[in-house]
């Protein structure tokens, strides 16, 4: 299997790394129209942090000459917060792309991590996989089906003559307290 060479690309980029005693690691603020911070998904990155280690090297906060974070600013509180080197990308003053970077990415949804654990090798995800699929062909209604039923569903549930409450088939002696019960 071949390897990437990088021989003949350009270098576009250079990320940065900036220690907690270098002079610049607590003078980046946040850009003007950032959103607000959530102090709860500041905690959330430590945890992962934490767990994880920092990925910042290969994914880098994006700040601008004049210190200002265009993009990871919860990356850094939680960097700072755990004392760990801040890694980053300068990009130009007029970068219009924070938008499109928060809204076009998707989280992971269930069938994601199921396929990630598949991939690795785990076979209760596997069955987990398959179980599901043979429930939703067994239980589900088709994808063209209408939501609403029709006329066809109603007559066919006359027919069933199915009760949701059993009526029982004994008289219930009424007790001596009958009128205080309505």
């Amino acid at each position: 299997m071949k390897t990437l060479n990088t021989k003949r690309l350009k270098i576009s980029g250079k990320v940065y790394e900036i220690g907690p005693k270098h002079p610049y690691y607590r003078k980046f603020t946040s850009y003007y129209n950032q959103r607000i911070k959530k102090e709860q998904l500041i905690s959330n990155i430590i945890a992962s942090m934490k767990e994880y280690g920092s990925c910042t090297e290969y994914q880098p906060i994006l700040v601008d000459e004049d210190f200002k974070i265009r993009e990871g600013q919860h990356t850094a509180d939680a960097l700072i917060h755990l004392n760990l080197p801040l890694h980053i990308l300068i990009v130009p003053r007029d970068f219009k792309h924070m938008i499109p970077i928060n809204t076009i990415q998707q989280r992971w949804l269930d069938a994601d991590f199921t396929n990630y654990w598949i991939a690795e090798g785990r076979e209760p995800y596997r069955i987990f996989k398959e179980l599901s699929a043979e429930y939703l062909e067994k239980y589900m209604p088709a994808p063209n089906a209408d939501p609403h039923g029709g006329l066809e569903d109603f007559i066919e549930a006359e027919k069933t003559n199915h009760q949701c409450i059993p009526v029982p088939t004994q008289k219930v002696s009424k007790g001596t307290n009958e009128d205080e019960m309505l």
